[in-house]
């Protein structure tokens, strides 16, 4: 101090050394003056801006380089609390810093609250209940869930500005376009005990989502109406056939590369994961869809349908002059396919083609075909009588110790389901070892001539025509 050098290091070592709380009460002046300005109305700060926008832009990053600007004793105090030295941007560290930050901030003001409001989000998305979510936001890490679904509840007109932006683009002319699916969705909700006042509630409720079409065709792409295609065109042809003989060795080839040791080790890295077709980009790309929300809509009563439909029409419906440029197409269930023809059917005299529903072309999209062919099978190959009988498949149930293979089909899909992928896997593994005349799994196969030096394509051509040669055997043999 004498020198008049380094004199502030000299002074806070000094008092740090014999004083500590004296330090500690300078920063904390110094730290309660940076957050009352951070803190206050209108300050700029990113935990107050929680629009749309800015909750789906937010990053740690510019939360970061706020709060590193504005209140840089603050963030020291938390950062020297965590960790010794600087963490690297988005380390697990550096995140733990900003989380922090935001707690205290949120617990200073309740305007400070934008990742609060993310974490419920995420805490909601994830299925957690809003008890355990009121029970968090007490401790600061989230908002109420009260707060949380008047928010949503602001956002609602926003779930559908790209399906709107859309129906603007197909309505001047674009080939922009898409189709709508709807379920129905009903829940009981029982009482915790019943009276005369306190019955069953059932909620009947009608979720809908919009999907854009990955594949648009253009009106003068269709060379003939449907009049004009002859009836034969609709016989599986020659060329169909074999389309078809070559999907199914595709099924055959990839059990067999799944399931033989040696194939796997061989052809794994070369046999292709899909078969390729025209439209393989676009069935590559992940589907674009769109949220519309839970209606208020009892699908059983034709009423609320039509009311249903009429609100729909008005705002998903390209229009042009009061006109309807294209229909849209309206996919569901079998039973949702069935009421939406009877509330056209209901229309049919109304004065215009919006006001007849007819913007809306309703379609099956057989949500549960999987579900029924799997019961189709079960019924005519499934029997809890045939356990003695080799070779059944409640034989193979038992002989594999699945016992979770049991019931209805619809209670137990996924069991019923592996139980017979592993028939076939095991089937199709004892013809192709017939076919290349081997007793075992564990013996070597014998392989073409120089196979390991073959090229990729060379090696598929191949396992493709054992597999047709199975196909052939054994699976199609009516037809050769």
């Amino acid at each position: 101090m004498l020198r008049k050098s380094n004199v502030e290091q000299t002074v806070v070592e000094t008092l740090c050394q014999y004083n500590p709380m004296l330090i500690i009460e300078g920063a904390a002046q110094i730290v309660k003056k940076e957050i009352a300005v951070v803190c206050k109305r209108g300050s700029g700060c990113p935990l107050q801006k929680k629009g749309y926008e800015d909750v789906f832009n937010f990053s740690w990053t510019k939360l970061h380089d706020y709060l590193q600007e504005n209140c840089p004793a603050f963030l020291s105090v938390i950062t020297a609390t965590v960790c010794d030295v600087s963490p690297p941007v988005l380390s697990k560290s550096y995140q733990h810093i900003l989380l922090t930050a935001a707690v205290g901030l949120h617990g200073r003001s309740q305007e400070m609250s934008l990742v609060q409001y993310l974490v419920g989000f995420m805490l909601k998305h994830g299925g957690c209940t809003e008890r355990d979510i009121e029970r968090l936001s007490k401790i600061g890490l989230c908002v109420h869930p009260v707060t949380l679904h008047r928010k949503l509840k602001e956002w609602q007109h926003i779930l559908d500005t790209c399906v709107i932006e859309a129906r603007d683009s197909w309505s001047n002319g674009a080939h922009t376009t898409y189709q709508i699916i709807g379920d129905n969705w009903d829940k009981d909700l029982l009482p915790s005990y019943r009276t005369s006042d306190r019955r069953t509630m059932s909620l009947h409720l009608f979720n809908i989502y919009a999907i854009l079409d990955r594949v648009t065709f253009a009106p003068e792409n269709f060379e003939r109406f449907h009049d004009q295609i002859d009836v034969a065109t609709f016989i599986p042809s020659e060329e169909e056939q074999n389309q078809l003989s070559k999907e199914l060795c595709f099924i055959i080839s990839t059990s067999i590369i799944e399931n033989h040791p040696q194939m796997n080790r061989v052809l794994k890295q070369a046999y292709p994961k899909h078969l390729e077709h025209q439209f393989s980009t676009f069935a590559g790309q992940k589907t674009t869809q769109y949220p519309l929300g839970l209606r208020d809509c009892n699908e059983i009563k034709t009423q609320d349908v039509i009311q249903l439909l009429k609100d729909l029409s008005k705002r998903y419906v390209p229009c042009k002059d009061d006109s309807i440029v294209e229909p849209v197409f309206f996919g569901g269930d079998r039973l949702t396919d069935e009421r939406i023809q009877s509330a056209q059917e209901a229309m049919k005299n109304a004065d215009t083609p919006l006001e007849r529903l007819e913007g809306f072309v309703s379609k099956i999209e057989d949500f549960h075909r999987l579900m029924n062919f799997l019961e189709a099978i079960h019924k005519l190959t499934y029997n809890t009588q045939s356990g003695p009988d080799r070779c059944t498949v409640y034989y193979f149930r038992n002989v594999l110790n699945m016992r979770n293979v049991k019931g209805k089909v619809c209670n137990s899909f996924r069991a019923y389901k592996m139980l017979y992928y592993v028939i076939l896997d095991a089937v199709c593994l004892l013809m192709f070892l017939t076919i290349m005349n081997v007793e075992t799994i564990e013996e070597q196969l014998p392989l073409p001539e120089n196979f390991a030096e073959l090229t990729d394509s060379e090696k598929v051509t191949w396992i493709d025509s054992v597999s047709l040669k199975i196909l052939r055997k054994w699976f199609l043999a009516h037809l050769s």
